[in-house]
Protein backbone atom coordinates (compact mmCIF):
# COMPACT_ATOMS: atom_id res chain seq x y z
CA UNK A 1 0.00 0.00 0.00
CA UNK A 2 1.24 3.06 -0.97
CA UNK A 3 0.96 6.87 0.80
CA UNK A 4 -0.81 9.02 -0.86
CA UNK A 5 0.71 11.79 0.72
CA UNK A 6 4.23 10.85 -1.45
CA UNK A 7 4.73 13.25 -3.92
CA UNK A 8 6.79 12.71 -7.20
CA UNK A 9 8.30 14.87 -9.84
CA UNK A 10 9.84 15.43 -12.90
CA UNK A 11 11.55 18.22 -14.56
CA UNK A 12 11.76 18.11 -18.14
CA UNK A 13 13.13 20.24 -21.08
CA UNK A 14 10.24 21.54 -23.28
CA UNK A 15 11.28 20.73 -27.50
CA UNK A 16 7.76 20.91 -28.71
CA UNK A 17 4.54 22.75 -28.17
CA UNK A 18 0.96 22.63 -29.85
CA UNK A 19 -2.34 23.33 -28.34
CA UNK A 20 -2.85 22.08 -25.11
CA UNK A 21 0.19 19.40 -24.91
CA UNK A 22 3.88 20.09 -25.12
CA UNK A 23 6.98 17.57 -25.82
CA UNK A 24 9.51 17.57 -23.18
CA UNK A 25 12.12 15.49 -23.15
CA UNK A 26 13.20 13.89 -19.38
CA UNK A 27 16.21 11.30 -18.87
CA UNK A 28 17.02 11.18 -22.87
CA UNK A 29 13.72 10.23 -23.60
CA UNK A 30 10.64 12.43 -25.19
CA UNK A 31 7.25 12.48 -23.03
CA UNK A 32 4.25 14.34 -24.08
CA UNK A 33 2.43 16.32 -21.17
CA UNK A 34 -1.13 18.45 -21.28
CA UNK A 35 -0.73 21.88 -20.10
CA UNK A 36 -3.57 24.07 -19.48
CA UNK A 37 -4.40 26.84 -21.87
CA UNK A 38 -3.60 29.98 -19.47
CA UNK A 39 0.02 28.59 -18.87
CA UNK A 40 2.57 30.09 -21.61
CA UNK A 41 4.58 27.19 -22.76
CA UNK A 42 7.78 27.94 -25.03
CA UNK A 43 9.64 25.55 -26.47
CA UNK A 44 12.98 25.83 -24.46
CA UNK A 45 11.78 26.68 -20.60
CA UNK A 46 11.43 23.76 -18.61
CA UNK A 47 8.27 22.32 -16.98
CA UNK A 48 7.84 20.45 -13.58
CA UNK A 49 5.30 17.23 -13.25
CA UNK A 50 3.93 16.68 -10.55
CA UNK A 51 2.20 13.29 -9.73
CA UNK A 52 1.85 12.53 -13.24
CA UNK A 53 -1.05 14.87 -12.94
CA UNK A 54 0.18 18.40 -12.66
CA UNK A 55 2.50 20.73 -14.66
CA UNK A 56 4.45 24.12 -13.17
CA UNK A 57 6.11 25.93 -15.61
CA UNK A 58 9.73 26.97 -13.73
CA UNK A 59 11.76 29.97 -13.97
CA UNK A 60 15.48 29.85 -15.43
CA UNK A 61 16.57 30.97 -11.87
CA UNK A 62 14.79 27.89 -10.23
CA UNK A 63 16.50 25.46 -12.85
CA UNK A 64 19.89 26.92 -11.87
CA UNK A 65 19.22 26.51 -8.27
CA UNK A 66 18.22 22.95 -8.85
CA UNK A 67 21.39 22.31 -11.04
CA UNK A 68 23.80 23.63 -8.05
CA UNK A 69 22.43 21.64 -5.22
CA UNK A 70 22.47 18.13 -7.66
Amino acid sequence: MQNANVQTHQIGHVIRVGRGWADVTINRSVRRVSTRPDLLVKAGCYLKIINEQGVALLSSEKIRSTELLQ
